[in-house]
C-alpha cells in the first residue's frame, strides 16, 4: 500500500478473480493490476509470499519456473520448518524464510494499514543452505519497511512462535468455548477484559487450522506448559494460599510492559512503572545505528509480494518518518533508498 505511491517503485498487483482485480484498482490506484501471474513475475527479483502456510509450501515449482533464475524469495508464513524445507527443495539457498509479527484477526485488502509493520518484530530464518547475499537482502527488505529483524533457525522460530503467537490464539479460542458454550448470553455481561483477551479468536478458522496443525508438536508442548501453570494456580486457589496466588498474578507484570510498549497497565508495588513515551522514540531504540526505515508497507495474509531490486539500500541518518512525512513523501519528493523496482502483489489466496 505505501509503495504504490512512490515514484521509485513500480507495483504490479495480480489477482485471480475479476472482482478482486477491480477491488485492487480501487484501493491501490497507483498500482498496475494484472490477471497474468507470469506477466507479474517475469521481471521480479525478490518474491515475498504471504498466503497460508500450505499455499506457500506448494508454490516452489511455479516460482522456480516463472521467476528469473537469480530472483530471491522470502515469505511471511507463521510456520517455518515445513515451508523452508519445501521451498529450499525447489529454490535452494535463494529462499529465506521470514515471519513479520504484525498481523491481526482481520484479513484482506480492507484491513490494510500503511504503518502496520512499523516497529514490529520480524523473524528471518537461516539454514546451512542459505545464501549470504540472499539473507542480507531479505533482512534489509524487512528493516526497510519498519520491522525489527531477528535471525533464527526455522526450528527455533517454530518453538518460540508456538509460545508467543500460536498458543495465545488457541487459548483465546478455548476461552470463548469454555465461557460461551454453556450459555452464549453470558457474553453480554462481559467488559473490555473479555474482549481484549478473546479478540484474536476471531481470526480465520481455515488459516489457523493450517497453522496449528503444521506446528502441532511445538504447540502441544506449549499447551502442556500452560496446563502445568494452571494446575499450580488451581492448587493455590483450592488451598486458599493467598501468597501463591499473588505471586502468580505478579510475576508477569514486567514482561507485559516490555511486550506492549506505551500501553498503561495498573501498577502493583512489585511491578516497575510502564513505559508511556512516544512510540516512535521506542522504535528507534530497537534499530541499530545505520538502519533507516524508508517507509511502511502493509499487506494482508492472503497476499504475495514480488519485487525487483536494483541494489541494496543506501542507509541515511537514523530517522523514523512521521505520518505527515510519509504523506508528503507520497507526493513525489521522497529520496531513493534502493527499494525494489518491481513489486508484485496478489489480493487473494492462490
Amino acid at each position: 500500500m505505501a509503495l504504490s505511491g512512490r515514484d521509485d517503485v513500480a507495483v504490479t498487483v495480480w489477482a485471480r478473480r475479476s472482482a478482486a482485480v477491480e477491488q485492487a484498482k480501487a484501493i491501490l490506484p497507483g498500482c498496475r493490476v494484472t490477471g497474468s501471474l507470469a506477466d507479474a513475475l517475469r521481471h521480479s527479483d525478490l518474491a515475498v509470499l504471504c498466503t497460508s502456510p500450505q499455499s506457500i509450501e506448494a508454490a516452489g515449482p511455479d516460482l522456480a519456473h516463472l521467476l528469473p533464475p537469480d530472483a530471491i524469495v522470502t515469505d511471511a508464513g507463521s510456520v517455518k520448518q515445513r515451508i523452508v524445507t519445501a521451498l529450499e527443495s525447489s529454490l535452494g539457498g535463494r529462499f529465506v524464510g521470514a515471519h513479520p509479527m504484525a498481523g491481526s484477526e482481520q484479513s484482506g485488502l480492507g484491513a490494510a494499514r500503511p504503518d502496520l509493520f512499523s516497529g514490529a518484530a520480524c523473524i528471518v530464518t537461516r539454514t546451512p543452505q542459505t545464501h549470504a547475499a540472499a539473507l542480507a537482502s531479505v533482512q534489509d527488505f524487512w528493516r526497510g519497511i519498519g520491522c525489527v529483524v531477528h535471525t533464527l533457525s526455522p526450528e527455533a522460530h517454530d518453538q518460540a512462535i508456538a509460545k508467543v503467537s500460536h498458543l495465545p490464539h488457541a487459548v483465546a479460542a478455548a476461552l470463548v468455548k469454555a465461557i460461551a458454550s454453556p450459555d452464549p448470553e453470558i457474553t453480554t455481561l462481559a467488559g473490555s477484559g473479555y474482549r481484549d483477551t478473546t479478540r484474536v479468536a476471531a481470526g480465520s478458522p481455515l488459516l489457523w487450522t493450517e497453522i496449528l496443525l503444521d506446528n502441532r508438536e511445538a504447540v502441544i508442548g506449549s499447551i502442556n506448559d500452560l496446563q502445568v501453570v494452571l494446575e499450580e494456580l488451581k492448587t493455590s486457589l483450592a488451598t486458599g494460599d493467598r501468597r501463591s496466588v499473588e505471586e502468580f498474578l505478579t510475576a508477569p507484570c514486567p514482561n507485559i510492559h516490555e511486550v506492549v510498549p506505551g500501553k498503561k497497565h495498573p501498577q502493583s508495588p512489585s511491578c516497575p512503572p510502564a513505559w508511556h513515551g512516544d512510540q516512535r522514540a521506542r522504535r528507534q531504540e530497537h534499530l541499530a545505528p545505520g538502519d533507516h526505515p524508508f517507509g511502511h508497507l502493509q499487506w494482508p495474509l492472503q497476499d504475495h509480494q514480488f519485487s525487483r531490486r536494483r541494489g541494496l539500500p543506501q542507509h541515511g541518518p537514523h530517522h523514523v518518518p512521521t505520518r505527515r512525512e510519509n504523506r508528503d513523501a507520497g507526493a513525489g519528493n521522497r529520496d531513493r533508498r534502493g527499494l525494489p523496482r518491481k513489486v508484485f502483489r496478489t489480493v487473494e489466496r492462490s
